[in-house]
């Protein structure tokens, strides 16, 4: 799927990967909120709130995973394999696409995402160069989203007494093992 904007790209992040994130707490014994406290509640939801940034870090760090992986075979290959939406290889769906948003790709004028890969197949080293602007600014966001989520688990930390300390122990491990 070909994104027109960062934000989509961002939203779509935040509805698949971050909810993951929310699930994983939960089943770590930390629902979102916690009525028994107001520090436990401020916590969970702080920890909850981390999870959101840490979802979206993911889903973009998956796209850019996909992009360079089909981006590499093709510049050095004939085939173009690509990591399907499922964590699978697969050659059928998704040969021939790059998940990179439009509005970067316009910004840098890098040409469309799909046209992307025959001018990268053909050694156009402008486009290669455009790719890079375009790859690090998707860093960039996702750095951004990962240093929040840090801001809020460090935020979960200051709230918290020494009987709470075990549950934030099993909230930074259910994100950072």
């Amino acid at each position: 799927r070909q994104y027109p904007t960062v934000e989509s790209l961002v939203s779509r992040c935040h509805d698949s990967c971050s909810g993951l994130n929310s699930l994983v707490l939960e089943c770590a014994g930390l629902p979102p909120s916690i009525e028994s406290s107001n520090e436990a509640s401020e916590m969970s939801l702080a920890t909850h709130r981390a999870g959101l940034h840490f979802g979206v870090t993911h889903g973009i760090s998956n796209a850019l995973r996909m992009a360079i992986v089909i981006a590499s075979t093709t510049t050095t290959s004939t085939s173009t394999s690509a990591v399907g939406s499922e964590g699978s290889y697969n050659t059928t769906n998704t040969a021939g696409r790059i998940v990179l948003p439009q509005d970067l790709c316009e910004k840098y004028s890098l040409l469309r995402p799909r046209y992307v890969l025959s001018a990268l197949a053909m050694g156009a080293e402008d486009c290669k160069a455009k790719l890079k602007l375009v790859v690090k600014d998707m860093v960039d966001i996702a750095r951004d989203e990962l240093r929040l989520g840090e801001e809020e688990m460090n935020a979960a930390q200051d709230v918290l007494n020494s009987g709470q300390q075990m549950q934030y122990k099993r909230a930074r491990e259910a994100f950072l093992p």
